[in-house]
């Protein structure tokens, strides 16, 4: 019985010292996939998107970050629809809502054909790259969205298209915004 106890005496140090390592590790590998959360969530409410404000002929593009300023914006259509691409680099930022729906009928006459005593109402969606630079936080920033540009469609003699809104499909890559954090001791 001494001599069990005597070999226990040796063993649990080592024994409780390996639980320890193993229980750090562990805490250790929690903590930094909780900080790269964080630092991932932060970088997606830091980097801004793009908001749009939409008028009887124009729509104004601007950024939802109040410490951010839209520089210049590239629009890219599908090639079906559009083979060059809408840089938008004058201050404020707009595009005519005429220019944006006369890309936009040749499609939808292709689609809708108009008939007879047939009306024909409906929205189309196409999707869009949109590269911009902001300056964000005083720094100059390049960044990507895929967006869906929606049209409304109404054909009874001809087809006529409006464009309706937009709205964020993702932003890639995200996110670009890097911080660093202090944690202290």
């Amino acid at each position: 019985m001494k001599n069990l106890f005597k070999s226990w005496h040796r063993w649990l140090p080592i024994a409780l010292s390996w639980v320890a390592i193993i229980i750090s590790y562990m805490s250790y590998t929690v903590s930094r996939k909780t900080f790269e959360y964080e630092k991932d969530r932060d970088m997606l409410i830091n980097t801004p998107a793009i908001k749009e404000d939409i008028n009887d002929d124009q729509i104004l593009f601007l950024l939802n970050g109040e410490n951010a300023e839209l520089q210049s914006m590239n629009i890219i259509f599908p090639a079906e629809i559009e083979n060059e691409i809408f840089h938008l680099n004058t201050k404020p930022i707009k595009l005519s809502k005429k220019a944006l729906e006369i890309r936009v009928q040749g499609l939808a006459e292709k689609l809708f054909i108009p008939q007879d005593s047939i009306v024909t109402m409906g929205t189309l969606s196409i999707p869009v790259v949109i590269d911009y630079s902001a300056i964000v936080f005083g720094l100059p920033q390049s960044l990507r969205e895929n967006r869906l540009f929606i049209f409304n469609i109404h054909c009874n003699e001809y087809v006529n298209v409006s464009y309706s809104n937009s709205y964020l499909i993702n932003r890639c890559p995200f996110p670009l915004k890097s911080h660093y954090f202090y944690t202290g001791l």
